[in-house]
């Protein structure tokens, strides 16, 4: 979808990490405006994906809000092949885009 161009990349990956927290709802709408390819999921995939923000919310957002700042690191999730869920302080981030 976006293979070999950096720029968009760029600006989606900014979008996305632009939100404030880990529970912030990104909408059909948020990606199609980002030029990105969607669709709603349905019925086994719906209940799936669901199941897999329910775990998101019980294992990071409660760790993040449990753990002080200042001892938060990046978490990374490698779920399959191109399925990668990352976490990481704001802190890091804005660090990061500035180097």
């Amino acid at each position: 979808m976006m293979k070999g161009d950096w720029e968009r990349s760029r600006r989606v990956a900014e979008r996305l990490a632009s939100y404030k927290q880990h529970s912030a709802a990104v909408t059909i709408d948020d990606l199609e405006e980002l030029g990105l390819n969607v669709r709603e999921a349905r019925g086994e995939e719906e209940e799936l994906l669901w199941r897999l923000h329910e775990l998101w919310v019980d294992n990071i957002v409660e760790v993040e809000r449990l753990t002080p700042p200042e001892a938060r690191e990046p978490v990374e999730f490698k779920l399959s092949r191109g399925v990668v869920l990352a976490t990481a302080p704001l802190d890091l981030v804005e660090k990061a885009r500035s180097t």
